[in-house]
């Protein structure tokens, strides 16, 4: 396993290549770049963009504390961002996955307040903060999708922690991440989760034992179904009305 962070101060990016004009064609493009961005303006933002990849189970792409230089973007693979407490005790703050940018909320601090760690075999693309920022101040559109996604994170955090019980908090965290399933082509009701159940019950700051009890009563109750990793959700609607009110509902 790689202990050393991929973007840490003096080392350098391995396997980097210039992407010049691939966002044009990206797949993943309408997930983070504004809609009417025009042509000419993604082939500039294309051109300072690296790809970085493979990155494989266990590497580190970013470690706590370390200076911010640049956001990144998931071209593929799963991750996960985490925080540690005083007794080093890991905190899974998010999985993260295509699509999705790293790093925004290091932006105030100027320095990373998460470590990023590969979950599954991943390819991210780098983008320098500074030439990001200064082709945000041309394109307001750009510079408002930075914010929306930012707000969004805050916004789901305060939302998720005021969910109550345990229940409630997986039934989030299988809708959510459903969704997030479906927004990519894929089913919402059918999924992998390739993470551990470990890594699941930190960021929903549950036990494991307490997860894999209530993962049972929901397949007791027919509401999902089980296979080793993979995850149907049998009941969509009522594994929804449990997230939905975050006093208990």
């Amino acid at each position: 396993m790689n202990t050393e962070s991929i973007d840490g101060e003096g080392k350098s990016t391995p396997y980097p290549q210039r992407l010049t004009g691939a966002c044009l064609h990206c797949s993943l493009r309408a997930l983070c770049i504004p809609d009417h961005l025009p042509i000419d303006l993604i082939e500039q933002l294309a051109a300072f963009v690296h790809n970085i990849g493979p990155l494989h189970k266990g590497e580190t792409l970013i470690r706590a504390g370390e200076p911010f230089r640049a956001v990144y973007a998931i071209r593929s693979g799963l991750l996960k961002s985490s925080v540690f407490g005083e007794s080093n005790a890991e905190h899974v703050a998010e999985f993260l996955l295509p699509g999705e940018l790293i790093g925004l909320d290091a932006i105030a601090a100027a320095r990373h307040i998460t470590q990023v760690t590969v979950l599954d075999t991943a390819v991210v693309c780098r983008v320098p903060y500074e030439q990001l920022l200064t082709l945000s101040r041309r394109v307001p559109g750009l510079e408002r999708r930075l914010l929306r996604i930012l707000s969004a994170e805050i916004s789901h955090e305060e939302w998720f922690m005021a969910l109550e019980g345990a229940e409630n908090r997986v039934a989030s965290f299988l809708i959510g991440f459903g969704a997030k399933m479906e927004v990519r082509g894929y089913s919402a009701v059918e999924f992998t989760l390739k993470m551990t159940r470990r890594d699941i019950a930190s960021h929903l700051r549950i036990a494991p034992e307490t997860l894999s009890r209530v993962l049972k009563v929901f397949q007791e109750r027919g509401l999902i179904s089980i296979k080793g990793k993979k995850i149907h959700l049998l009941d969509r609607f009522e594994l929804e009305t449990r997230c939905s009110h975050p006093a208990g509902g």
